[in-house]
């Protein structure tokens, strides 16, 4: 055979290789892309079906907890998972806060987003938060293994109800956003996001 033919042989093996690479990677996407679909639907509709629910609340809850005379209980959840992401510090010339705020937020939007079109897993070995939820008027309490991990409200820059890719699974749940930490809280159950959103 002449060097001719076993160069087009070859071109034509990377070819078909290439093709069937190709395929094998939309095919992926597809099945993918439509369980994302799904999951956003089902997304919308928890969001409106949560937003009438804080709407027509008239729950009081009580806390087995000591609270500050002048501290109120909001809401409580008994169970949520989640995990806490330090934020990098970047290099900025500016001191403006809102500024370094806002860019941050727009790189954890464009973050969220590539995980969730990605096909790779994002792994998570374990949760940060695994228990009760308490909402008060001043700060959030997110149960741990440590105890109680407090964010105080007047630290949160920014809250979004979102959909995140965990361990290459869609799950619901909400994002908050502080000066030092991202916050991913895994829970279909939105309402207290209305309430937070309320005081913040």
């Amino acid at each position: 055979m002449s060097l001719k033919w076993i160069t087009l042989l070859v071109l034509f093996i990377i070819y078909l290789v290439s093709l069937l690479v190709t395929g094998i990677m939309a095919l992926k996407y597809q099945i993918r892309h439509k369980s994302y679909k799904k999951i956003q639907q089902e997304f919308n509709s928890i969001i409106k079906s949560s937003e009438q629910n804080f709407l027509n609340s008239n729950i009081i809850y009580t806390c087995e907890y000591p609270l500050p005379k002048n501290e109120t209980l909001l809401y409580k959840m008994e169970k949520i998972v989640g995990f806490k992401e330090k934020i990098k510090t970047k290099k900025n010339n500016t001191s403006n806060k809102n500024e370094i705020y806002n860019k941050e937020e727009i790189y954890l939007d464009k973050k969220i987003l590539k995980e969730n079109y990605s096909l790779k897993k994002i792994k998570y070995l374990g949760f940060d938060i695994d228990g009760e939820l308490l909402l008060t008027n001043f700060r959030l309490l997110l149960k741990n293994s440590e105890g109680f991990l407090q964010i105080p409200l007047s630290e949160i820059k920014k809250i979004d109800h979102r959909i995140f890719n965990i361990n290459g699974s869609y799950e619901i749940g909400i994002s908050i956003l502080t000066e030092n930490s991202n916050y991913k809280l895994i829970t279909d159950k939105l309402e207290w996001f209305f309430f937070l959103k309320n005081l913040i």
